[in-house]
């Protein structure tokens, strides 16, 4: 893509700053049903509608209570689909009242 990064380089800069991450190569499909770790703050940077519904059912349920998720294009003119899935999802789970919204982002705490 566009912000296309080795991930060698990736990896050293993560180093350098002293971040401990694994980084794991794959689609949405393939690698997030895999995560087994909980999450305390979840942002999503998707683009696409059907990205974000799969990233938020293979990850919602490893979000801690008191944790953030943000949606970094929520209600972006350029990725109209998103808003729909996310408004969708957060009626699905109850939290249809919990989003705060910015700009075109939003965010809500479980």
């Amino acid at each position: 893509g566009y912000f296309s990064v080795p991930q060698k380089q990736v990896e050293e800069t993560l180093h350098y700053h002293g971040v401990d991450a694994t980084l794991i190569q794959g689609s949405f499909e393939q690698t997030l049903p895999k995560c087994t770790d909980m999450i305390a703050f979840l942002h999503l940077d998707c683009d696409l509608g059907k990205s974000y519904q799969i990233a938020l059912n293979a990850l919602y349920q490893k979000v801690v209570l008191g944790g953030v998720v943000v949606f970094d294009e929520y209600d972006s003119p350029k990725w109209e689909d998103v808003k729909p899935v996310v408004d969708d999802f957060m009626k699905k789970v109850g939290k249809e009242n919990a989003l705060v919204k910015w700009n075109d982002k939003a965010y809500f705490i479980k």
